[in-house]
């Protein structure tokens, strides 16, 4: 997450409602684990 500072920081000043990965957001997406869910259509089964 720390390469994409313009997602946690206030890299771009012009935009003050831009949108800000929050401490407690990050603390979700930092674990020693990823999690993928894998969603099927139903025409392609």
């Amino acid at each position: 997450m720390t390469a994409h500072q313009s997602q946690i920081s206030d890299l771009i000043g012009d935009d003050p409602q831009g949108f800000r990965l929050t401490p407690a957001m990050l603390a979700n997406l930092i674990q020693p684990w990823e999690t993928y869910l894998e969603v099927h259509h139903p025409s392609h089964p």
